[in-house]
């Protein structure tokens, strides 16, 4: 099973990453056995870190323990919540820590650690970790490796163990309780020392959540040829896919310079290939782990969290059903999954025109403001952050529409003609129903407008004068119903 160490290794072309489709996954406090890879019962215990909202609608990070006795069940869990905590001091995920949940899953080794095969010491432990992996001393491995090829005695432990929880977690961690700050990824688990700072994790995190590519060179060609968003081997400006973080002072290709290494540009060297394969930045997390991520690498993970998490969590709407009669009052109210440091841009729409004023998490309404028939409401919600500069897919907005059918009865119209007043009555009382027209005829079969008027609500009344010429004279009133 190939391996991805934590910092480039010319001598090691074997890389792997984070696939399938990413799902989420929310864990029980409670205990439960599981068959071992040996087929003996395993008891593990799960405690939530974080628990923000729905699982199907967060992304869910799992933490197992390697290499914790049974009397060091609550360090396992201090050192799963000090981890996930310093992962979410990172940006762009500080801003969006309401995104996540977080479980860890605790397991019994019977000894402490995890293997040193160049000290020649082992220890006894649950998914039989060993460092020391393909001769790099900081590579954390678990079987199938090079000291054992049983897949039964690591990974097959952790596929089991994931098997057991619906739906499956966005990124399995492997916490190793050893000072040996060390780490990988392997078979879609992330695993890292206890000691080991959480840029791993985050590093690990920008392959699993939005497809980043590894930045750095390897002195083998893997030969691999699809592209991920932060890297790529087009070298015309108008052809980049970053070109909106781009300005034209900054020369295409970008030397490696201090004079370019804090700008976005197009500087040659990713994708594992040193030539003909170009990144945004000079520095990145996603080249170096110690770096914080470029504009192009947040911008790629903000996107990916508003595709996995919609921001509209639920809503409450005040009037069961859909018919609605004019006697009826509704109030639909958000719950959103806001950023910590901006809100979300709200807009409601009626019939596919929005409301002037209507911005707020919850929108009241009348049926009598519409014309009987169809009524559709919908909202909009869109993450407005500066972080992200190109949207075409609209990954950032989510919607929701509500169908009604508004159910109001019509106007009544009344004609009158008041003796020796000189003017015809014109009343019109009932709901909003849409344009009075007023029109006169001579002989009922031309009959010329008169004046107009739009009809809102309550009791209309107007008067107009009758012909003075002796002749007859007829009047209609007509309500032209609303668009």
């Amino acid at each position: 099973m190939p391996m991805k160490p934590t910092t480039p290794m010319p001598n090691h072309p074997l890389i792997t990453r984070l696939s399938g489709q990413l799902r989420v996954w929310l864990g029980l406090g409670c205990l439960l056995l599981t068959l071992a890879g040996g087929g003996s019962l395993s008891a593990q215990v799960v405690r939530p870190l974080q628990t923000t909202g729905p699982a199907t609608n967060r992304v869910c990070f799992l933490f197992l323990a390697e290499g914790y006795t049974a009397d060091q069940q609550q360090q396992f869990f201090a050192d799963a919540t000090n981890l996930f905590s310093r992962f979410l001091a990172a940006e762009p995920f500080a801003r969006y820590q309401g995104y996540f949940n977080a479980d860890a899953c605790f397991v019994v080794s019977q000894q402490t650690g995890s293997d040193h095969p160049s000290q020649s010491y082992y220890r006894n432990t649950y998914f039989n970790s060993t460092y020391d992996s393909y001769g790099n001393s900081s590579l954390l491995t678990i079987p199938p490796n090079e000291v054992d090829p049983v897949y039964a005695n690591g990974q097959g432990k952790v596929d089991a163990l994931v098997a057991t929880f619906s739906p499956r977690p966005d990124l399995v961690i492997l916490l190793v309780n050893d000072a040996n700050p060390a780490g990988s990824e392997q078979g879609g688990v992330v695993m890292v020392s206890r000691s080991a700072s959480p840029n791993l994790l985050l590093h690990e995190a920008g392959h699993g959540l939005a497809r980043l590519g590894d930045e750095y060179e390897l002195a083998i060609s893997l030969g691999t040829t699809n592209e991920e968003p932060n890297t790529t081997r087009e070298t015309r400006p108008e052809f980049i896919k970053w070109k909106s973080w781009l300005t034209p002072d900054v020369p295409l290709p970008t030397p490696e310079t201090v004079d370019y290494e804090e700008v976005v540009g197009l500087f040659e060297g990713a994708h594992y290939e040193s030539t003909g394969w170009y990144r945004p930045k000079l520095n990145c997390r996603m080249r170096q782990v110690s770096e914080p991520f470029c504009e192009v690498c947040l911008e790629a993970l903000v996107k990916a969290l508003n595709r996995r998490v919609r921001t509209l969590d639920g809503w409450q709407q005040s009037v069961a059903g859909t018919n609605l009669l004019d006697d009826h009052r509704v109030l639909l109210t958000l719950n959103l999954v806001q950023p910590s440091d901006h809100p979300l841009a709200v807009r409601w729409l009626a019939n596919g025109a929005a409301l002037p004023g209507q911005t707020n998490l919850s929108l009241a309404f009348n049926p009598s403001g519409f014309p009987s028939g169809p009524l559709r409401i919908r909202v909009e919600t869109r993450d407005d952050t500066p972080v992200v500069r190109t949207d075409a897919e609209n990954d950032l907005m989510d919607t929701q529409e509500w169908g009604f059918a508004v159910q109001l009865p019509p106007p009544v119209v009344r004609l009158s003609s008041r003796r020796g007043s000189g003017a015809w009555g014109v009343e019109v009382s009932g709901n909003r129903y849409g344009t009075l027209h007023l029109e006169t005829t001579t002989n009922l079969t031309v009959w010329i407008p008169l004046t107009s008027h739009d009809f809102t609500s309550g009791l209309f009344q107007t008067n107009w004068p009758i012909a003075t010429q002796r002749q007859w004279q007829g009047l209609r009133a007509l309500v032209e119903p609303l668009k």
